[in-house]
């Protein structure tokens, strides 16, 4: 069975540049939530390993891509300018960017540990009966 094409790409998040740095701000504000915390502690929590961060790109080969980018960019229209693959390092791993451009229309994270901030919302959306963990979220 072959391998479908992948529909997204999943590119590092560079915490040392300027540019990814304000991407990531003005996406955290548009989804309205932790941009406060990009800079206080997602970029040091990047500098020790503890959050890796990914941005979401379309891929060349989905069918859609290109309507699909360009209803993204009406939506948010400080999100048109692409960024560039700039991370030299991903978890503390050094790593050899691509320099390649992309628009990403999202990102995701990966923590090592939990935060306060990720229990409180979690735990807001976790029901109080019938979860598989017997206790709440607790930060580390």
């Amino acid at each position: 069975m072959a391998n479908p094409a992948p529909k997204v790409n999943l590119i590092p998040w560079d915490h040392t540049s300027e540019a990814h740095i304000s991407r990531m701000l003005a996406q955290r504000k548009a989804c309205g939530w932790a941009a406060a915390e990009v800079v206080p502690s997602w970029v040091p929590r990047a500098e020790k390993g503890l959050k890796t961060m990914f941005w979401v790109a379309l891929a060349d080969s989905l069918p859609d891509r290109e309507p699909l980018l360009q209803a993204h960019k009406e939506k948010y229209p400080d999100e048109t300018t692409p960024l560039h693959d700039t991370a030299s390092s991903l978890n503390l791993v050094p790593r050899e960017p691509s320099g390649g451009a992309f628009l990403p229309i999202g990102h995701v994270a990966v923590n090592k540990e939990a935060t306060p901030d990720l229990v409180e919302y979690a735990n807001k959306l976790l029901p109080k009966e019938g979860v598989l963990t017997p206790n709440p979220i607790q930060p580390n």
